[in-house]
Formats: C-alpha cells, sequence, structure tokens
C-alpha cells in the first residue's frame, strides 16, 4: 500500500481508543497480510507514521489521542486477556503517598508479573491473586484509560506487595512533621517497633 493512502486510513481511524494497533489490527485496517503488510509496516516506520511500542504493537505517531492513556492501551494490547488497573508506585504519586516520581507504569493484574520495557517507557505487572472482594479503583474507560486503584487501595497493595514501605514511611513523617528540611529524618514515635502503617490507613480511611 502506498504510504499516502495508509496514512489517510490512519487519519481516519484515529481515536481516543484507536490509535495504539497490534500487527492484526494493521492488517485488517489496511487489508493487507504477508509481504505486503510488512513492506507498509516499514515504510510507515522509516517515515515515523508508526512507531513500534513493542514487538507486534504500533503506535500511530500523529495521533490527536496521545497522551498518558497511551501506556494504558499499549498494556492492553501486550496483555489482551488480563485483567488490570494501576496501582503500586505509579497511582502511590498520583495519591501523594509517596513524593517520588516513578519511571514505570506499574498495574495489577490477575495474570503473570512481568517487566516489559517498551519505546514509550517501562511496564511493571504484578500479579494479585484474585479474591471475592473487587479492588478499590476509580473507573476512568471514558479516557480510554485503566481503572487507577483509589489512595487506600493502593496503600493496601504496597503493603501487600511490600514495596515501597520506606518511600511511604518518608512521606508520612514529612507529612506529620517529623522531617527536618531534607537532611535530618526523625521518626515520629521513639519506638522503634512502632508501626505506622496502622496509622497511615487510619489517615487514609
Amino acid at each position: 500500500m502506498r504510504t499516502i493512502d495508509a496514512m489517510k486510513k490512519l487519519a481516519r481511524n484515529d481515536g481516543r481508543f484507536t490509535h495504539v494497533y497490534t500487527k492484526k489490527e494493521l492488517s485488517e485496517l489496511f487489508n493487507e497480510t504477508g509481504s505486503k503488510l510488512n513492506g507498509t509496516l516499514k515504510s510507515l516506520i522509516k517515515e515515523d507514521i508508526l512507531n513500534r511500542a513493542y514487538h507486534n504493537v504500533y503506535v500511530y505517531y500523529f495521533s490527536q489521542y496521545w497522551g498518558l492513556g497511551t501506556m494504558d492501551l499499549i498494556g492492553k494490547k501486550i496483555r489482551p486477556n488480563d485483567s488490570f488497573y494501576e496501582s503500586l508506585e505509579s497511582s502511590a504519586s498520583a495519591w501523594s503517598l509517596i513524593s517520588q516520581i516513578p519511571t514505570v507504569v506499574t498495574y495489577m493484574t490477575t495474570g503473570k508479573s512481568k517487566w516489559y520495557k517498551t519505546a514509550y517507557g517501562n511496564i511493571d505487572f504484578v500479579h494479585y491473586n484474585k479474591t471475592d472482594e473487587e479492588p478499590r479503583t476509580i473507573d476512568r474507560s471514558s479516557m480510554g484509560r485503566v481503572p487507577l486503584a483509589d489512595k487506600l487501595q493502593t496503600y493496601r497493595d504496597l503493603q501487600k506487595t511490600k514495596r515501597s514501605l520506606d518511600l511511604l514511611r518518608e512521606q508520612y513523617d514529612k507529612d506529620h512533621g517529623c522531617r527536618d528540611g531534607n537532611i535530618q529524618y526523625y521518626p515520629c514515635e521513639d519506638d522503634d517497633t512502632w508501626d505506622f502503617l496502622d496509622n497511615l490507613e487510619e489517615d487514609i480511611l
């Protein structure tokens, strides 16, 4: 397919949910298979019209909808059969439970744990066992995004996986006036065995 014709198809199909594609989806969009499809994709990548995000996952470079939801869509294309939501360090930063801005998008998933390095950043899928109690999440489907763990669910996920508890403690002490500037650090309690996590959960509740 001529590059200009492929560009027109991509532009017409551009949308909040349709700017990240699998190779199979592009095959259907262009009505091509095999060497013809590979040739079209090679040309589109060379002209910076498509970017290969991860193996057979592609992003339309000129999409009007590129943004935070793009990583979620990439995650969905990589793990199409898994249920997952954004949590852990990603949502902890969003809820100001930690002050650090993570360089990885972190998801809790019913699928297997695995780290993916994509052209748009790293994705960390962390497995959780599905129980009768549904995770507490905020629906963002209208924005083309996966659910976001609420503040309490974020805390519980971090506690359950024992991830970044030191960062939680650091921010907790800072919020409660137990941190002296950026140098000296004072725990809020003299007792080293005191578990601040219970107090943090009470604060969230």
